[in-house]
């Protein structure tokens, strides 16, 4: 079912913004968390390895939406930060996410049902959150 879900979300986001899920789910993170950010820290908030997290850091800096640039106190340490064309396509982006969740997950439940799931996700967001 994850798999399922990622897939939907993935190929609507992939329509309004040049962007895969774990992109926009990093310049989710971006958006609405301090910058710059730690590119390692960037990665476990998205549970992406340190290759994985370096390659997508890469495609978001190549397609302008994000700016990398070395920590002044660790020479080891990316520090990124979302630029104003990666907002742009966040924005762009979150919205259609928002709707193909609303429609694709809740959209296929109806009346008790639907509020069940609705309390039963929020459940689940609390304590994982």
């Amino acid at each position: 079912m994850t798999r399922a879900v990622q897939s939907t979300l993935g190929s609507e986001i992939s329509k309004s913004a040049p962007l895969a899920l774990i992109e926009f789910e990093m310049l989710d993170e971006l958006a609405n968390g301090e910058q710059p950010m730690r590119s390692g820290e960037l990665g476990a908030l998205v549970s992406l390895t340190r290759s994985g997290t370096s390659r997508a850091i890469s495609r978001l800096a190549a397609k302008g939406f994000i700016i990398k640039e070395g920590s002044s106190t660790d020479r080891r340490s990316v520090l990124v930060c979302i630029t104003p064309e990666g907002r742009q396509a966040y924005e762009a982006a979150n919205g259609v996410f928002a709707s193909a969740v609303r429609n694709g997950l809740l959209g296929a439940v109806e009346g008790d049902d639907r509020d069940t799931l609705l309390r039963i996700l929020n459940v689940i967001s609390d304590t994982l959150l």
